[in-house]
């Protein structure tokens, strides 16, 4: 339990600070960008409730050996990793669009 609940913390930890830049990146820029920045909070939140209703159904699907766990768990935090890669890939480049 204290693993799921430090990935659940994580994820809003992460969550958190790509919002916190998207908004910062957003207000430093001018209103044209600001529909292109949306998108992207969007896109932020979805990813969000996705990885969190697939940590939630872990628990629905039972007790599961401690291997199958750990490799659930691993790819959630991969998919995590990966999620925030893209994300950050995404707001580097709508920084770059709108400065030129």
């Amino acid at each position: 339990m204290a693993s799921i609940k430090n990935l659940k913390k994580g994820l809003s930890f992460v969550t958190d600070n790509l919002l916190i830049s998207c908004y910062i990146t957003t207000f430093q820029k001018n209103k044209q960008s600001y529909s292109e920045f949306d998108k992207v909070k969007q896109n932020i939140l979805e990813k969000h409730f996705e990885i969190l209703s697939n940590i939630r159904d872990y628990k629905k699907l039972g007790k599961e050996e401690k291997k199958a766990a750990r490799k659930y768990f691993k790819d959630l935090r991969n998919q995590i990793n990966d999620n925030t890669v893209s994300i950050i890939n995404q707001l580097s480049i709508k920084e770059k669009t709108t400065a030129e």
